[in-house]
């Protein structure tokens, strides 16, 4: 038979990790476009061009920031639940077994 030991608080730790990750890609996405003026003269035009093209790295961005939200909520749910079966579980055998 195979045994696991899950342990939820490991679960919110990992989920407090991800969702640091999570901050970060978000702070990425929010500082992935140069302001018009940055280059000066000269260079006027090359903000346009980078933001143009940094439109789909944005993107990207914010997609896998909201995936990895998600999976914040995913795993808080799963360690609300490892919590839940086995209170359940406990009080089934402590009401069978006196």
């Amino acid at each position: 038979m195979t045994q696991y030991d899950v342990s939820p608080a490991e679960i919110r730790r990992h989920a407090s990790d991800v969702a640091s990750v999570a901050l970060t890609l978000g702070q990425m996405s929010d500082a992935s476009s140069v302001s018009g003026d940055s280059y000066g003269l000269i260079l006027a035009w090359l903000p346009g061009v980078i933001n143009d093209n940094a439109g789909d790295v944005k993107g990207a961005l914010d997609t896998v920031a909201t995936n990895a939200d998600q999976a914040v909520n995913g795993l808080k749910a799963m360690a609300d639940q490892y919590e839940a079966d086995d209170a359940n579980a406990s009080w089934q055998l402590r009401s069978s077994y006196p």
